[in-house]
Parts: C-alpha cells; structure tokens; sequence
C-alpha cells in the first residue's frame, strides 16, 4: 500500500477505493465522487559553495541513506516557502546561517521512492563567504 494512500474521503469521511486514473492508481471516494489527490511531498535544500570550491555537506542521520552525504535538507513546514525551508534546514543541520533572499534556485528534483512515497524538492545555491563558527567545518568533498 503506498504510504500516500488515503483510506477515508477528507470531504466526507467515507472509505475509499483504489481506482486507475490516467495510467496510476488513485484514492477515490465512491460517496461522493471525489478523486483524492496524491501530491507529492515538497522538500528544500541547499548548496553552499566557499571560494576554493568546498561544499558544505552533512552525513545523514535519519533514513533514508543514514550515514550518506547529502547537502542540508528537508520538508517544508505547513506554509513555508521553500528558500526559506532551505535556510532553515541549513542551520538545523550544520549551524550556519544563510538569508533565503540570498539563495537562487539551482535545481528542482522529483523523486519515487521505494515504499511509494513521491517528494518534490526545490535546492537552492548560495556562497558561503566565511564561516564565524569554531565548531562547523567545511570539507572539500
């Protein structure tokens, strides 16, 4: 069962059924003939690149890939603008503070995961100019 699957109708809390829609399977309430939606879950991140070419990266302490290198991401919170997601997620994970309107979008990336689940991400570039922290590092990767 996809992870993103709905078993009761939000509009009128009916059980749902699984019909093909467009080649995919897709929630539908029988009750009252709404097609539920399966968005994908939106995600930001970013890339911080210094002057000699280093990338700040963070090892992965959750799953997916715990203990792989990824840039600092993760998903946006109800409301939240994806920059700035991305900063927020940047300082969560490494300390380092970054102002969103400073970051431009570098790519947009669609991913289906194994257990079903679709996420959405949005990663943003930004330099890094200096780094005023004792305890955050740098590495060239």
């Amino acid at each position: 069962m996809n992870p993103q699957s709905r078993n009761f109708c939000p509009r009128c809390g009916s059980e749902t059924d699984v019909v093909q829609r467009e080649a995919k399977p897709q929630d539908f309430c029988p009750s009252c003939s709404e097609v539920i939606w399966r968005n994908s879950i939106p995600w930001g991140g970013v890339s911080l690149v210094s002057d000699p070419g280093e990338i700040v990266m963070i090892k992965r302490g959750n799953e997916p890939d715990r203990g792989k290198w990824s840039i600092p991401a993760g998903f946006l919170e109800l409301g939240e603008h994806p920059r700035k997601a991305a900063a927020r997620e940047l300082e969560e994970e490494s300390g380092l503070t970054v102002q969103p309107e400073h970051l431009s979008i570098a790519e947009c990336v669609a991913h289906s995961h194994p257990d079903g689940t679709e996420t959405f991400g949005v990663v943003y570039a930004g330099r890094l100019k200096e780094c005023r922290r004792q305890d955050v590092c740098v590495r060239r990767c």
